[in-house]
């Protein structure tokens, strides 16, 4: 997991190339929501939404994806825990690339935002 602030995008650059040119040729604040392809498996998802009201006794792992969080406003908690300690909720669904477990009381807690 990398945790940044979007100022250092740059550094990563060499890590997520196609995703650097697109965040520089793209003004990230107005992208409409919806998937916007980088290239065939690469892609850029926008969306909103109320990180409040989430259902946060769920957790989420990709086996391929990666998850690059942006967040433009508000505040968002990330918790992030080694999933061989966790509760399978749901079996991985590797179409969608994703699985869910069960909320656990060990990890690590990430606030960001204003």
């Amino acid at each position: 997991m990398i945790f940044d602030n979007i100022s250092n995008f740059s550094k990563y650059a060499s890590i997520f190339p196609e995703v650097h040119k697109f965040m520089n040729n793209n003004d990230y604040t107005q992208l409409a929501r919806g998937k916007h392809f980088i290239s065939d498996d690469l892609y850029v998802l926008s969306n909103q939404y109320d990180s409040n009201k989430s259902d946060s006794n769920i957790l989420e792992n990709h086996h391929t994806n990666v998850d690059i969080h942006l967040i433009l406003s508000g505040v968002e908690k990330f918790k992030y825990v080694d999933s061989s300690k966790l509760i399978l909720s749901k079996e991985y669904d590797a179409e969608n690339d994703y699985e869910l477990y069960e909320q656990h009381s060990q990890g690590n807690t990430i606030v960001t935002g204003k």
